[in-house]
Formats: structure tokens, C-alpha cells, sequence
């Protein structure tokens, strides 16, 4: 695969897609050496498994999925080959153990650790389990990238306010297939970076400045995917999502019109969305249309059917009656 493009686009890799035999090598020689070379040997003798996502720009790339137990090591010959990017490792589930020179660091989940991309390392998952890298340059860092070397080899616990940000905001970028404008692109590096700062540890006037901008879009993201992941609440208030996220409702307004939205409009624009995919798929196809509009939040039904038909010229009875008829030519074809 050629280097990405500055769109910031995506990659899939699932081994259950591919020959067992053929799974490791494949994963090896593809995934990990766009986002961080390593020399591998699997734990298991049976056929590995993996499944990941990344994201990648000329200045950050962003890996997330699952890996089955392997142990991954970061040779001399390999570092010697590679420049001064910066690598963050977050653990999501299951066991990591990091071997540095600087000692070893046990990652539990939700744990993180900072590495230099030309440091030798080991890096061991006993288990399958679920990971996000993420790997920058150092010169997007600017002035923040003093901090990497105090920060570099040491455990960053899962309790860290602005790492818990960070992956919320990270894991959202690997999850859809649109591609991002340049400038969206460059906005993105901008938050990771950021966010990154803080983890590290930045402090004065470059936590401040890097709080201006980072920590609000991280707050952001984190109040966004709140919303996705009860979106059939039909409590569901900018008060709630505020307690939830620890911060004041007309903070979370505010982060929502420097955006040039409103969370009134966010939230409505998820429940149609959600909707709409439930009425075009077949596997809601025997769910009542009162009961798809109640499950994605909607407690009126007339009020469902006038704003759904308003935002895609038709009512959902006529959505889902040219997705039935599409799945059974579909189907014939």
C-alpha cells in the first residue's frame, strides 16, 4: 500500500478474511509497517487472528482492533532505520506487558505508554485483546515535544483525565469510511497533538494553550459518543450528558456552537440517523415503525414522522418500503 494521501484515509485489515496460513505473514507485512515496524512471532499454534482499523497521514497515523497473543520486538536494526516519530500505546482490553530499556511497564486497561519510535523494544500480548496506537511526529508536539523524554517509558494509568480524552477522540477516526478535507485533517493532528501535550504532562502557559484547543475538542468527542451510546434514552439532556462528562451544561453548549451546531440539533440529527439505518436494514424488518422511533429516542411518533420526512424528503413507511423492494431485486439479482 502507497503512503497515504492528505485526506486522512482509511485501511482495514481482518484476518478472517484471508487463508490461515497466510494470516500472519500478511498481517506482519502490512499493517504493522504502516504504523510501527516490528519483527513478530505468534504465542499460539493455532491460526492467528486480527482485526484493526488505521487511519493515516503523512504526520499521524491512528491504529485501533483486536490482536491475537504475539510477541512483537523492536530490534536494533529496526530503530536504527527509523526517525524521531513519537508512539503512544493504550491498552483496551486484555494483557500488555512493554519491555524498554528503561525497564518494564505492565499496561492494564485503559493504561498507556509513551515510546520514542527508535527505541529497541518488546512488546508482548499474552492474550488476545484490544489496542490503539498512535504514532506523531515529533514536530507537531512544537513546543510540547521537550516533554517526551521525561514522559517516555513510563506507565500513564487509565485514571489520566486527558488520555481517557485522548482515546475517546482517537477511537472516533478509524470508525467510518469519509474521507477527511486537508484542513479537516490538519484540525485532527492539531487536537491529537494537543491532547498528546497534556498526557505528557505539559504545564504553564503550554497546557494552557493546549488546553484551549485540544482538551475542548476531546471534551467534545467524549460528550458526542455519550450521545451515540444512549441515544435511545429518552431522558437524554444536555444536563444529563454535562453531569455525565463533569462539566457544566452551557460549557457543553458552548463546545457545540463553536462547532456551528447546537446539541439540540446533534442529538435529533444521531436519532434520525439511527432511524434511518434500522428502516433500511433488513433485520428490522419485522419491527413496527412505532418501535424503531421509540428505541432511537423518540417518545412522539407524529413527531418522528414529520421531522424524519423533513430530513429525507420521504416518510419512513416510504423508506422502508424502497429498501424492502431493493433487498428483493438484490436478493433475485
Amino acid at each position: 500500500m502507497a503512503d497515504a494521501e492528505p485526506e486522512f484515509r482509511l485501511m482495514r485489515f481482518s484476518s478472517d478474511d484471508l487463508p490461515p496460513r497466510e494470516r500472519f505473514d500478511i498481517w506482519r507485512d502490512t499493517m504493522t509497517r504502516k504504523l510501527f515496524r516490528l519483527a513478530i512471532d505468534p504465542l499460539t499454534e493455532l491460526p492467528f487472528r486480527a482485526k484493526a482499523a488505521l487511519r493515516a497521514l503523512p504526520s499521524l497515523k491512528v491504529g485501533y482492533g483486536v490482536v491475537g497473543p504475539a510477541i512483537h520486538r523492536r530490534t536494533r536494526e529496526i530503530a536504527a532505520a527509523e526517525n524521531d516519530d513519537i508512539a503512544l500505546f493504550v491498552n483496551l482490553g486484555g494483557r500488555f506487558l512493554i519491555r524498554l530499556p528503561s525497564g518494564e511497564v505492565q499496561l492494564e486497561p485503559g493504561d498507556a505508554c509513551l515510546v520514542e519510535c527508535r527505541q529497541v523494544g518488546v512488546y508482548v500480548f499474552p492474550e488476545a485483546g484490544r489496542h490503539m496506537c498512535l504514532r506523531i511526529e515529533r514536530r507537531v508536539l512544537g513546543a510540547f515535544a521537550g516533554y517526551v523524554e521525561r514522559a517516555a517509558g513510563r506507565l500513564i494509568p487509565a485514571s489520566t483525565e486527558s488520555l481517557k480524552l485522548l482515546i475517546t477522540y482517537a477511537r472516533t477516526l478509524p470508525s467510518g469510511d469519509r474521507a477527511l478535507s486537508p484542513a479537516a485533517s490538519r484540525v485532527v493532528v492539531d487536537h491529537i497533538g494537543d491532547l498528546m501535550a497534556l498526557v505528557v504532562g505539559a504545564g504553564g502557559e503550554a497546557a494552557a494553550f493546549a488546553a484551549s484547543r485540544g482538551l475542548a475538542a476531546g471534551r467534545l468527542s467524549a460528550a458526542k459518543a455519550h450521545i451515540r451510546e444512549r441515544i435511545g434514552d429518552l431522558k437524554l439532556s444536555a444536563e444529563s450528558v454535562a453531569i455525565d462528562q463533569g462539566i457544566s451544561p452551557r460549557y457543553l453548549r458552548q463546545l457545540f456552537e463553536a462547532e456551528e451546531q447546537s446539541f439540540t440539533g446533534y442529538l435529533l440529527e444521531q436519532r434520525l440517523t439511527q432511524a434511518h439505518a434500522m428502516l433500511a436494514s433488513p433485520r428490522f424488518a419485522a419491527h413496527p415503525i412505532s418501535r424503531i422511533a421509540f428505541d432511537v429516542g423518540f417518545g412522539d411518533l407524529s413527531y418522528f414522522n414529520r421531522v424524519f420526512r423533513r430530513r429525507y424528503d420521504r416518510t419512513p413507511r416510504e423508506l422502508r418500503t424502497e429498501a424492502a423492494r431493493f433487498w428483493r431485486e438484490d436478493g433475485a439479482a
